[in-house]
């Protein structure tokens, strides 16, 4: 393809931004009660395009496996009443923005402000809000971000994704603040988090899970090269944006302090990207997923990223933050019988084993599972539950040996006793025959020791 010399300043072509952020909240009647208020509608399978699920039941069917779409929306399936409990727990709301949205002002200083920073606006397009089983609630902001280059983009990421610190956050040290119009964004969130309104000014620092924001990025650039200058091929770009660099860092002749090495680099491209088609290619990190294509790859081809692979992304941060709330429990309690089958319970509901009967969506998961360290915390925690099995089991064998040395000494007391009374009667009982008695009652006891532990291998 040929090369654009200028790609810092091509513009997306089209592309959405998820901004999410995970809280520990439970969809009760009040906070139902609240969202309604507020202009949120709840989601489902139905025919308003603006609030329900960009694709229908039937055609998600064709891409995704049932118990895939369960995990994110159950409404009225007859397929689930085995585990009622807990989807009853997974619902989603959608309350609609669709307008421009200043996102920066300048803070009262002397310094000189880039005043291209204050002109940039986002179309934000809704807000969702999806509870899970656990008390994890995921709140999503979604932006058209179409019209804007790639180099402002990544640095509107790179900032966006601090929000966490509220309510005063400084993007990148620029002098710079976002606009109590952004801000506002968020204010639902703080006060589903607070349980009142009234109360959610109170919250700093901790509004989200983590330090950051995760973030779901889709683009397709307005042009059809794969270089973006000297040393700074698409796999160092995607490095940059889901790393939270501005565009250029990771430049082989970059002299920026965030550029990242080679080595690292090396390893991202190879475990943590994926391009199954020229004319994309997708990277994820511990909070960032994006995928960038070229105006080679048409509308049709597009539109999925924007729709039903976002699921994806949802489902691997939920399944992730509901791991980080149970390995901190599994911390803090001994993992009893209960605790086991809760888990087991969740993750058959949150984690089904296959996504997928296509290639694509189960390699998009693996990426972002991988990345995410769903797969790492899941066996982690399996690994604990079998520990601990197995500590169980051999204090429960212990027990046993304990009892069947006891009913053994038992034994032999017993024997001696009728050797003794039966002796005086019989001539042919002696006390070699004792002997012999109680030999073989040892050996038997030694031999179901032997058979327990061989039980175990």
């Amino acid at each position: 393809m040929p090369e654009n010399p200028n790609l810092e300043n091509t513009t997306i072509d089209c592309g959405t931004s998820m901004m999410c952020g995970v809280i520990h909240a439970v969809e009760t009647r009040a906070v139902s009660s609240f969202l309604a208020g507020r202009g949120y509608r709840r989601r489902g399978f139905g025919d308003n395009p603006a609030y329900d699920v960009c694709e229908q039941r039937g055609q998600l069917e064709t891409m995704f496996t049932p118990d895939f779409i369960n995990a994110l929306f159950p409404q009225g399936r007859s397929d689930v009443a085995r585990d009622a409990e807990l989807y009853d727990k997974i619902r989603s709301y959608r309350r609609r923005i669709d307008r421009d949205i200043c996102l920066f002002r300048a803070a009262d200083s002397a310094r000189e402000v880039d005043p291209r920073y204050l002109d940039i606006t986002l179309r934000v397009e809704c807000i969702d809000c999806y509870f899970f089983p656990a008390g994890i609630m995921i709140y999503a902001v979604t932006a058209d971000i179409a019209g804007i280059s790639i180099a402002d983009y990544m640095t509107l990421a790179a900032d966006i994704r601090m929000v966490n610190f509220y309510p005063d956050p400084q993007p990148r040290a620029r002098n710079l603040r976002f606009t109590d119009e952004f801000l506002a964004l968020f204010h639902d969130a703080l006060c589903i988090k607070a349980g009142d309104a009234a109360a959610a000014g109170d919250l700093s620092h901790d509004l989200f899970q983590g330090n950051k924001l995760y973030t779901y990025t889709a683009l397709r650039l307005n042009c059809n090269g794969r270089s973006f200058g000297p040393g700074y091929d698409c796999m160092r770009l995607l490095a940059d944006l889901t790393h939270g660099n501005e565009f250029g860092e990771s430049a082989q002749h970059s002299d920026s302090p965030n550029r990242m090495s080679d080595v690292y680099l090396e390893r991202a491209a190879r475990e943590c990207s994926l391009s199954m088609y020229a004319n994309w290619t997708a990277m994820a990190s511990t909070d960032f997923f994006a995928v960038i294509a070229d105006n080679s790859l048409p509308e049709w081809a597009f539109s999925p990223w924007r729709g039903s692979r976002y699921m994806i992304f949802l489902n691997a941060l939920m399944s992730k933050s509901m791991l980080i709330k149970i390995s901190a429990e599994s911390h803090s309690k001994d993992i009893d019988a209960r605790f086991e089958a809760e888990f087991l319970k969740l993750d058959r509901v949150v984690n089904p084993p296959i996504i997928s009967y296509n290639e694509l969506p189960r390699e998009l998961c693996d990426l972002m599972r991988r990345a995410f360290g769903v797969t790492s915390q899941l066996d982690i925690i399996e690994e604990r539950i079998s520990k601990n099995a197995e500590k169980k089991r051999d204090r429960m064998e212990q027990v046993q040996n304990y009892i069947l040395f006891a009913l053994a000494v038992l034994g032999i007391f017993e024997a001696v006793e009728a050797f003794n009374s039966f002796a005086r009667r019989n001539e042919w009982l002696t006390w070699s025959n004792a002997v012999m008695a109680a030999v073989i009652a040892l050996i038997l006891v030694f031999g179901l020791r032997k058979w327990n532990n061989y039980r175990k291998l």
